[in-house]
């Protein structure tokens, strides 16, 4: 023969009968069954749902048989009680008390009995505790901790668990605090009880969510100020709760997500993108935007790629663009009288970008020999 009762905690219940939380204990249509129930005043429970527990409650058992013999009471799936709470179980006939989260409790019942023979109290004392919380950061983001300890004398078990209830930490018997470290946003809770002790503290904790900022932004590399100077930035940031802009020439700014903007004069202007996502972490992109008055086209005869040269403004040139990947170029600037003025050494890269500043040369006719492992090229440059 098998039977039972269910205590549990419920907040909201009272000490009488609840109709939503308690069930009246109803008798089998076996004389001979062993019958268990909880008593509280005139009602015997089959369920009894108690309030949380502030120190020890107890309640009378009652267990009769129809049959004298020996009977087990066990205690199963208590779980959803405290991990620190006490759980005893007192027998009146004989004087004796057994922990029954440890051990069961065998007895001779005999079928004479009526009156409830048991007392069963459960102790949950408050435990007070000490703990500290270290948020994440911008420059650390996953590294939240939290370190608690008890206030008595020790030692304690502790019992860590993130916001699904899935367990994270578990440390048992220690004498010193306890941490749980590399957390990122959300709670965290810890139960925590004095070994040997009756006693219980349960704690949430909330670490920050830290959301990074990525600046990221494209646009055009050059612009003509025959054609109105203008460039349309697209912002693709991530995590971009505020932008700022600034265009590099001194006077343009903006706070828009994607601006557009006119320059005024020809020059290679750097680009700063300022984003700051809602945690406050801030991230920078920078990009160049080159400014030419007008473009002159260079033939690629006898070059393998594209090359450009840019006026910026008077006497001051940008030769840029795309060449083989096996080009290697050589730029060296002559006058014209064949001398040697500026030896720009060699490029081995696919993309050229060689600023040519003659503003402080004399006036008169410059030739830059641009000088590949196959072939050569010369550009006529006339500094007025």
């Amino acid at each position: 023969y098998h039977d039972e009762s269910v205590i549990y905690l419920q907040p909201g219940a009272t000490d009488g009968f609840d109709a939503e939380y308690d069930a009246i204990k109803i008798p089998g249509q076996d004389p001979n069954a062993p019958l268990i129930s909880l008593l509280n005043g005139p009602d015997e429970f089959q369920i009894n749902g108690i309030a949380p527990i502030a120190g020890t409650y107890s309640v009378p058992v009652k267990a009769i048989t129809g049959v004298t013999g020996t009977y087990t009471i066990s205690l199963n799936n208590f779980n959803s009680f405290p991990t620190g709470a006490c759980i005893n179980l007192y027998d009146s006939f004989n004087g004796s008390t057994t922990n029954l989260k440890t051990n069961n409790y065998v007895f001779t019942l005999n079928s004479s009995t009526t009156n409830a023979r048991f007392i069963l109290y459960i102790t949950i004392n408050p435990l007070n505790i000490t703990s500290n919380i270290s948020q994440p950061s911008c420059v650390s983001p996953n590294n939240g901790k939290i370190t608690a300890i008890g206030n008595n004398s020790g030692p304690w078990n502790y019992y860590w668990k993130d916001v699904n209830g899935t367990p994270v930490k578990t440390t048992l018997n220690k004498t010193t605090s306890d941490t749980i470290t590399n957390l990122t946003g959300g709670n965290y809770s810890l139960e925590i009880n004095t070994v040997g002790q009756c006693d219980n503290k349960d704690s949430v904790f909330s670490i920050n969510q830290i959301d990074l900022a990525l600046a990221q932004f494209t646009s055009v590399d050059t612009t003509y100020l025959s054609s109105g100077g203008n460039v349309s930035f697209n912002n693709t940031s991530i995590n971009a709760l505020n932008n700022n802009w600034d265009f590099g020439d001194g006077l343009g700014f903006s706070s828009n997500y994607s601006p557009n903007y006119n320059y005024m004069a020809p020059g290679v202007y750097t680009v700063s993108l300022i984003a700051t996502s809602n945690s406050g972490c801030v991230d920078t992109a920078y990009k160049s935007v080159v400014v030419v008055t007008d473009v002159t086209g260079l033939s690629s005869q006898n070059m393998t790629g594209t090359l450009l040269l840019k006026t910026l403004e008077q006497n001051e040139f940008l030769l840029e663009g795309i060449v083989d990947n096996n080009s290697s170029l050589s730029f060296k600037l002559f006058d014209a009288l064949g001398k040697l003025v500026v030896d720009y050494g060699n490029l081995n890269s696919t993309e050229i970008r060689l600023p040519l500043d003659l503003r402080a040369f004399k006036t008169g006719i410059y030739y830059l020999h641009i000088i590949g492992t196959k072939n050569s090229k010369t550009i006529k440059l006339l500094v007025k």
